[in-house]
């Protein structure tokens, strides 16, 4: 991944965090994973604090954006994104880390030299 991919807004201070990372797509069976992901980051008032730029990772006609009216008359895309949040585990001396997003595609496993 080159660093421009990775888009970090403002870096969080962490305790001893654990990762819990939710792909939407195939083995998301009934959308369980994503669902309690997303259910973990509104129930911890978790904070979003990065992206992964999806234009390298994404095949934009296996993932497709989505378009939704705004009242009906303004026209929005919403892109296919992996966002992390951060959450202090409630009744824990540790955090989490989120992972919410689409499977990628491309580059996965692979250097960016490869």
């Amino acid at each position: 991944m080159a660093s421009d991919d990775l888009r970090i807004g403002e870096l969080p201070t962490l305790r001893r965090p654990v990762m819990i990372t939710a792909f939407r797509g195939w083995n998301d069976g009934g959308q369980a994973a994503t669902v309690a992901a997303g259910y973990l980051v509104q129930q911890w008032d978790a904070t979003r604090f990065a992206d992964v730029d999806p234009e390298g990772f994404m095949d934009f006609q296996a993932v497709r954006p989505t378009v939704t009216l705004d009242e009906g008359l303004t026209r929005r895309i919403e892109w296919p994104e992996n966002a992390f949040y951060h959450a202090a585990i409630p009744g824990a001396d540790r955090d989490a880390v989120i992972l919410v997003g689409v499977e990628p595609n491309y580059r996965c496993g692979r250097s960016p030299s490869s």
